[in-house]
Parts: structure tokens; C-alpha cells; sequence
């Protein structure tokens, strides 16, 4: 009998003594995550300033001045014109696309394609540029620029108060 009392004792007091031992200790806070960005051409050309640079606004209005290109309003997120600068010919053209890991800072890619042998090409000076949305805003504002290769970008960047 006194066995059937210990086997009893054991079942009770097992899942008693198997269950979770942080019972008593308060979940820890998950990281904050940054979520991925995306990004949408509003606009391109070849009339942008005459020395490579990157602008970041707030305001699709303040950039349209900053950089004397049209920039169309879209709502929130930040406006991003990037300037290739002055160049010998047309056919070329600046791309910017997210390239950072996902729930990595955010990073923008900026490319520039240039005519290739043979390519026929107006014999101009131009100024290619491209202007993007990029959403949602990093909340904190932080945005790294690398160039085609994924190395550094080497523009100056100029945030715009908006």
C-alpha cells in the first residue's frame, strides 16, 4: 500500500517538477526589427545638376525646388533625386533600387548605365538623373547609398529639412 502511496506522490509532483522553470520571469522584449523598404521611380531624365549628388526630403515640393526637377507628390515616405552630374553624352541613366537585408538598415543602390561601344548617342552634354519614393521612412531616417557594385557611392548626400 504504502508503494501505491509513492507512485501516487510521483505522478502529482512530476509535472510539477518538469514544467517550464521561467515560470516567474517576464518575457523578453523582441528586438525591433527594421522593416525592408520599398522603392518606386517617379521620375527620370537627363536635366538634372550639373555635379553627382544625392537629395533626401520629407516633402515632394522642397526636392522639386532643391533640384529644379519635377517631383510629383505621393503622399508619405521620402523623396530621393539622385544626379549622376554632368556627363559627355545621352544614353545614360541613374537606377536606385533597395538592396539592404531584410530587417537590415536600409541600403539604396544607385546605378548608372553609360552607352555601350557602338551604341549611337546624341552628342550632348546631359544630366541624367532619377527621382524615387522610398517607403516607409526608416524611422529613424537612416539610409546608406552604395554604388552599381555595391561598393561606396562616393556623392555627396544632402538632407533637405522637409
Amino acid at each position: 500500500m504504502r508503494a501505491l502511496y509513492c507512485v501516487a506522490a510521483f505522478l502529482v509532483l512530476l509535472p510539477a517538477a518538469c514544467g517550464d522553470a521561467r515560470q516567474g520571469e517576464q518575457p523578453a522584449e523582441e528586438e525591433s526589427v527594421p522593416e525592408p523598404v520599398e522603392v518606386e521611380e517617379l521620375a527620370a531624365g537627363d536635366a538634372g545638376l550639373e555635379e553627382p549628388q544625392v537629395m533626401i526630403s520629407a516633402s515632394a515640393a522642397e526636392l522639386a525646388a532643391a533640384s529644379g526637377v519635377e517631383v510629383p507628390e505621393r503622399g508619405g515616405g521620402l523623396y530621393i533625386a539622385a544626379h549622376a552630374g554632368e556627363r559627355p553624352t545621352g544614353g545614360h541613366s541613374v537606377e536606385v533600387e533597395a538592396t539592404g537585408p531584410e530587417g537590415g538598415p536600409a541600403e539604396l543602390r544607385v546605378s548608372v548605365s553609360e552607352p555601350g561601344p557602338g551604341d549611337i548617342a546624341t552628342q550632348a552634354l546631359t544630366y541624367p538623373y532619377a527621382v524615387v519614393l522610398v517607403w516607409p521612412a526608416p524611422p529613424d531616417g537612416s539610409l546608406s547609398f552604395v554604388d552599381g557594385e555595391g561598393g561606396e557611392l562616393g556623392w555627396p548626400v544632402r538632407r533637405l529639412s522637409g
